[in-house]
């Protein structure tokens, strides 16, 4: 009868240089990026708020395969263009990060239909997705140019339901920088 290996316990570092015997053994030094803490800020100085879920944060590198008589090992591969994801941003509705994002869509829509009154057409505005750790402190950031807003939805309000009212903003935008 043969016996199974026994697993040995992992036995944390001694020494007092140790960071086990130093009590920050749970901790990493590296920041890490919490999913569910991220802000939005659209042209630097405005603020959209907290949001508790963002998803295409996306790129796609299209190409174009060819095939070239006698090479019979690859294809040439030629670039084509790059598509971004649209953002879409999800959270409750709260009072101040609501009238936030209200004021900034009422702006964007004065700057749309501006151009017929003459002021300059609307280019598109810039944006900042940044992603926190567990501290609050920035671990890292994507810039979004020529930012349009594509869809907001309010929340679905039901007196049959006890749900949070979500509000969501869809941001169709021209690449990163």
């Amino acid at each position: 009868m043969t016996e199974s290996p026994m697993i040995q316990p992992v036995t944390p570092p001694t020494g007092s240089g140790s960071r086990w015997a130093q009590g920050d053994w749970h901790v990493d030094k590296a920041m890490l990026g919490m999913a569910m803490r991220f802000r939005v800020v659209v042209d630097g100085v405005r603020d959209l708020g907290h949001w508790s879920s963002c998803r295409g944060l996306s790129v796609s590198f299209e190409h174009e395969e060819i095939e070239c008589g006698g090479n019979y090992e690859n294809v040439v591969i030629l670039p084509k263009r790059m598509k971004y994801g649209t953002i879409t941003l999800q959270r409750a509705v709260k009072s101040g990060d609501t009238q936030m994002l209200e004021g900034w869509l009422r702006q964007v829509r004065d700057d749309w239909y501006g151009y017929e009154f003459g002021q300059a057409e609307y280019s598109g505005a810039t944006a900042e997705i940044i992603l926190m750790d567990a501290h609050n402190n920035r671990v890292h950031s994507w810039s979004l140019r020529g930012v349009f807003p594509r869809n907001w939805k309010g929340p679905d309000l039901d007196a049959d339901t006890n749900k949070v009212a979500l509000e969501t903003l869809e941001l169709a935008h021209q690449g990163f920088y």
